[in-house]
């Protein structure tokens, strides 16, 4: 429903901000990394934020979740599709660690370094590892969400979660897809919505 936003920066904090588009000014809670970048940014000065919304399944507050990289957003995304990972852990794990050290500790199977982010406990960094590892460090050649190269399969991976699948089951889909690197985009969402026949 939100991709982006670009406006003026009104509201500048160690967690979030306002960012003012349109007439509107939108409440986005930020990664550390993102925040930081924010701060060599003037109040008033335009910034740039990819967006990610969060809708509670039980209802409750709408959340936006703004990051100044398509890599962090796409790690964040994927740590969702864990199960009883919530977007306040998913945000804690991306301001911990850096996208390149989240996605090398899940690939080694690394689940102290992982639990030693606040927030996030033995089981859940130990759920992390299992439910991530294969979509970090795939030997099928078909990378994670959040490390797919430009391409068919990125554009394939993209366009499912657009369809509603998050991108750690898009990815785990497309890596069933025989020759999936040599499939053109379409074929290869058609392939992953059957099942990666």
């Amino acid at each position: 429903m939100y991709e982006s936003v670009r406006g003026r920066l009104l509201v500048r904090e160690a967690t979030r901000c306002v960012v003012e588009a349109g007439g509107l000014g939108y409440s986005i809670a930020v990664s550390a990394a993102t925040a930081e970048r924010l701060g060599a940014t003037r109040l008033g000065e335009e910034v740039f934020l990819r967006l990610h919304l969060a809708v509670p399944e039980r209802g409750g507050e709408w959340r936006l979740f703004g990051f100044a990289t398509e890599d962090e957003r796409a790690v964040f995304r994927a740590a969702l599709g864990v199960s009883g990972v919530g977007p306040a852990t998913a945000l804690a794990l991306v301001s911990g660690l850096a996208p390149d050290a989240l996605r090398a500790a899940i690939a080694a199977g690394d689940s102290k370094a992982l639990s030693r982010v606040k927030g996030v406990g033995k089981k859940t960094a130990e759920r992390l590892v299992v439910e991530l590892r294969d979509a970090f460090s795939g030997p099928t050649g078909v990378p994670g969400a959040a490390t797919a190269p430009p391409g068919p399969i990125a554009d394939a991976i993209a366009a499912l979660v657009a369809l509603g699948l998050d991108e750690a089951e898009a990815a785990e889909r497309l890596r069933r897809v025989p020759d999936a690197a040599t499939v053109p985009t379409k074929d290869l969402v058609r392939r992953a919505l059957r099942g990666g026949a």
